[in-house]
């Protein structure tokens, strides 16, 4: 399969086929990134940390990295073929695959690291992949690349995400404390924040809970009046 796919990858385009490619891969481009913004999902290489890339342009270095591998070119000779498109665009088309197929899989022979990814509904591609941490992580080791959401940041305040998560605190709140005295609610600050770190390989510190929930309030739902000081509450 190695020598079919890379005498493929390997055959002259004509300049027709080049320009088609090129129209199909900013058409795939501006889907993929569509698909990808909702939740901010971005990638970086590890070499340049503090550089972040867009997706697409992660699967171009993707490319950059199986093709310099299996010819054993340096990256600028990879990027220079005349069939350089084709195989980004042949990637774009292998990850949409994976995305329709609900997971995406990575193996490096070297390390023996293989991960699974799964998505549940991936209709959206890769805005809805539920990935843990380490797995973020040993995807990175597998193709040198690592999409990157920062787990200990608030909700972006990008697209509505925060005003919604607010909003929706805000209302289960209101339903779950409903006709119950205030003695009975207290404390739900902590108790969220033990269920999640149960529950999650991640916490969440109760102050951020109780800061929802006063923002909840903030904007007319019906909080009952919690004690907001620093200290954990009494469950």
């Amino acid at each position: 399969m190695k020598g079919g796919l890379l005498a493929q990858m390997a055959q002259p385009l004509e300049q027709w086929q080049v320009e088609e490619a090129r129209a199909r891969q900013k058409d795939e481009r501006e889907n993929l990134e569509r698909r990808c913004s909702p939740l901010g999902i971005v990638a970086r290489t590890k070499v340049l940390p503090k550089l972040t890339y867009l997706v697409t342009e992660a699967v171009e270095r993707t490319a950059e990295i199986v093709l310099a591998a299996r010819t054993d070119m340096t990256a600028v000779e990879a990027r220079a073929r005349e069939d350089w498109t084709n195989v980004v665009d042949n990637h774009l088309d292998t990850l949409h695959a994976m995305l329709a197929l609900g997971r995406i899989d990575a193996i490096n022979a070297a390390s023996g690291i293989r991960v699974q990814v799964s998505a549940a509904y991936p209709r959206w591609g890769l805005a809805e992949l539920c990935i843990t941490r380490s797995d973020f992580e040993k995807f990175g080791q597998v193709v040198g690349i690592e999409f990157e959401r920062d787990a200990n940041k608030e909700v972006s305040e990008d697209a509505g995400q925060y005003d919604t998560m607010i909003n929706i605190i805000g209302a289960l709140y209101e339903l779950a404390s409903a006709n119950k005295p205030p003695g009975q609610v207290r404390g739900i600050a902590s108790t969220a924040a033990r269920i999640v770190s149960k529950r999650t390989s991640g916490s969440i510190d109760p102050k951020t809970v109780r800061r929802y929930l006063k923002r909840g309030k903030d904007r007319g739902f019906g909080v009952v009046d919690e004690d907001w000081r620093d200290d954990d509450e009494a469950a």
